[in-house]
């Protein structure tokens, strides 16, 4: 008599920004590279968890440290979306052939199984996942906020320039007013 215990997890990554197909701005091109990074990152996980190295490069992005439990003790499925077009050949066959590594990436699966009697095991199990996932969660948590909070200085720094831009050109205006001005009454 015994309880298996599971999570389910789905996982939208969405898809890669190509920038000679879409119409972007320079602000969306800066998310697109960042978006292109961390799934590069991902791949090299994926490949480096299908090949079965040793070292697995978790730490390369956000995305990989976000998505590490999830490698662990897990089955993983992937779905992936491809279009018939010709135009979009290349990209369908990489995910293809993404997808194909992702979904025969073995990991190791602790047992969850637990008796009615004794749930100790499954508990202690739990408790230190659970601690592990607030301890991550805190990680993630922090790591998204030092983006941010870098984003942000990033734009103050941009409006600072552009209203610095703004108070020379609104004083060159004035000036110019003033010219025009003086040159009327002198008229």
């Amino acid at each position: 008599n015994s309880i298996r215990k599971v999570d389910l997890t789905f996982i939208d990554l969405a898809g890669s920004e190509r920038q000679h197909k879409s119409q972007i701005t320079d602000s969306m091109r800066k998310e697109s590279i960042s978006i292109n990074t961390n799934l590069l990152c991902l791949g090299n996980v994926i490949n480096a968890l299908y090949t079965q190295k040793k070292f697995i490069p978790f730490r390369s992005s956000t995305l990989t440290r976000i998505l590490r439990p999830y490698f662990e003790n897990s089955f993983i499925f992937f779905i992936g979306c491809i279009s018939s077009s010709e135009s979009d050949k290349g990209e369908s066959i990489y995910t293809l052939e993404y997808a194909n590594r992702a979904g025969n990436i073995r990991t190791k699966i602790l047992n969850n199984n637990s008796d009615n009697n004794d749930d100790s095991e499954y508990k202690n199990y739990n408790n230190e996942h659970n601690n592990g996932n607030i301890n991550h969660n805190m990680k993630t948590e922090l790591l998204r906020l030092r983006d941010e909070n870098a984003m942000l200085r990033r734009e103050i720094h941009q409006l600072r320039a552009l209203l610095q831009r703004n108070k020379i050109f609104s004083k060159q205006s004035s000036f110019q007013i003033e010219n025009q001005e003086n040159k009327n009454k002198e008229n």
